[in-house]
């Protein structure tokens, strides 16, 4: 998704809202580094506090328990924060790829309602946990965003493969020529 963005900001880069796209992608280099912040919490912290909680002796049971439970909040703290700034980042990149002249209007859009439901599932994540209310909101954007990432990568296919001239390896991309070495 990140190359995708980066992509499409590249790609309108010389239009007025190509900065909008750079500060999308700049959100979205921030949630790749919390998302990997919470795999680690997710897939290596929580896994050893809950092994030793159910391995703990009677008489320390309950602190490991609170001590898993302890890492279990900062895992949700973490996946609300990567909902929230991969949000913002749809938004921001839907914005810039409505108001250009190279995407379909209707294609940025979906990429905005997408991020702010996104968001909203992160913020219901932040006050409420993994909760069936925070699931039920983010999951349906969360999968508009993945599937809005393919008409995306097809106009972003299209715009590469115009030839220019009919020079052999000429491509267009955003305002310039590119020729193939």
């Amino acid at each position: 998704m990140l190359v995708g963005l980066l992509a499409v900001g590249d790609a309108i880069r010389h239009e007025p809202a190509g900065w909008i796209a750079r500060l999308g992608w700049v959100f979205g280099v921030c949630a790749t580094a919390v998302a990997a912040a919470l795999q680690a919490v997710d897939g290596i912290a929580l896994k050893v506090t809950v092994d030793y909680w159910s391995s703990a002796p009677l008489d320390q049971r309950q602190s490991a328990f609170m001590a898993a439970f302890a890492v279990r909040q900062i895992e949700v703290g973490l996946a609300s924060f990567v909902g929230m700034l991969f949000g913002v980042t749809a938004i921001l990149c839907g914005i810039a790829m409505a108001w250009s002249k190279g995407f379909p209007a209707w294609l940025g859009w979906l990429g905005v309602v997408g991020g702010v439901g996104t968001v909203a599932g992160g913020l219901l994540s932040a006050h409420t946990g993994f909760s069936a209310i925070a699931m039920d909101v983010a999951m349906p954007f969360n999968l508009l965003i993945v599937i809005w990432m393919i008409p995306t990568g097809v106009v972003l296919w299209r715009r590469c493969s115009i030839p220019i001239g009919g020079r052999r390896g000429a491509l267009r991309f955003g305002n310039e020529d590119t020729q193939l070495r």
